[in-house]
């Protein structure tokens, strides 16, 4: 069976039907406006649905512009460590010929071809996979003093929005964002304008120390045909996919408790689903040993995984480009349909 039709059989089942004239495997109609975010040389329109449109309005460009905000200060070819010696090293990714079985075997996990709460369209599965593939992960990116500055006071703020969000955000300062989804919101994903995680100035190679990324989400409402989801993601990554579900991000969903990393099918089982009141967080530290990743509800740590655990191979997608230390990582925050209502928290460095 051809890739394509084992992602349309398998993939995430049907919520609501496609824009009309769109199809996965063709670009936008319209012209792709606006150079690259992540570098000054374009790269092609990603293969993504027109955001935000109805089945009968035909997409205007703008739909399909890229993000505007390009991670600070980045050029092309640019890419520097705290030393200034060019990128850093990447991780050391686990031998699957050589010392994997040193390493304990993780707990078990069923693996789930759908959610038993919500689904999005085979369509967007299948378009988040074509944006992934034509564009490549962002190098890592170079800050100013004051962009490290911030980064370390927890400052990070929120990058505006894709289009197709429905709904408002607030702030009173980059380190608190009040967010509340308006009805129809389609699956959307929210980005910090700064990384938790900048490559050049924090991987444990160059540093020799390790790094700790850790952000929280206050739960205020969501209401039972909605979800709400908290991760991590490197960039570029398509606006309309929650995190964990493509490349380069991983994420704990709070309509099924599931956690998903790189997983466009139905997760695996971790938490219970999240409920309002809840304060939940999510946290990730970068080691030469390798990458944990953990979760808390109310303050109480619940739970986690290395990000190269062992997996099945043919049936679950590298965890690891991306996240694995040798890109940016930034706070991402998922939201999908109508009356959420949520305070996103970015905490001070050293304060967890």
């Amino acid at each position: 069976m051809c890739s394509t039709a084992f992602r349309k059989l398998f993939r995430r089942s049907s919520r609501s039907h496609a824009p009309q004239g769109f199809h996965p495997d063709r670009p936008p109609p319209d012209p792709y406006p606006g150079p690259n975010p992540y570098e000054t040389s374009s790269f092609a329109p990603p293969m993504g649905p027109p955001p935000g449109i109805d089945s009968k309005q035909k997409p205007d460009s703008h739909d399909h512009a890229p993000p505007s905000f390009p991670p600070p200060e980045q050029h092309a070819g640019s890419s520097t460590n705290a030393n200034g010696n060019g990128p850093p090293r990447a991780f050391q990714t686990l031998d699957p010929s050589n010392g994997e079985d040193d390493l304990p075997p993780p707990a078990f996990h069923a693996l789930y071809l759908t959610s038993p709460t919500s689904n999005a369209e085979a369509e967007l599965a299948d378009a988040g996979w074509d944006f992934t593939d034509a564009n490549p992960l962002a190098a890592p990116s170079h800050f100013t003093p004051d962009s490290l500055a911030a980064m370390r006071a927890g400052a990070l703020g929120l990058a505006p929005p894709p289009p197709r969000f429905k709904g408002t955000i607030a702030s009173k300062n980059p380190g608190t964002i009040n967010i509340a989804s308006a009805p129809g919101c389609p699956d959307t994903c929210l980005i910090s304008a700064l990384p938790l995680y900048a490559a050049g100035y924090d991987h444990p190679y160059n540093t020799g120390r390790s790094k700790t990324a850790y952000f929280e989400v206050l739960v205020e409402k969501m209401p039972r045909d909605s979800a709400i989801a908290i991760g991590f993601c490197a960039v570029p990554y398509p606006g309309f996919r929650l995190p964990g579900w493509n490349r380069g991000s991983l994420g704990v969903h709070g309509d099924d408790g599931r956690r998903y990393i790189n997983d466009s099918f139905g997760g695996k089982d971790f938490t219970s689903p999240f409920r309002g009141g809840d304060k939940v967080g999510i946290g990730m530290s970068w080691a030469q040993a390798g990458v944990e990743v953990w979760f808390t509800t109310n303050g109480v740590k619940e739970g986690g995984w290395r990000l190269d655990e062992q997996r099945d191979a043919k049936e679950e997608n590298d965890p690891l480009p991306g996240l694995d230390g040798g890109c940016d990582v930034y706070a991402s925050v998922g939201i999908w349909g109508g009356g959420v209502q949520a305070q996103v928290r970015f905490l001070p460095e050293g304060e967890k």
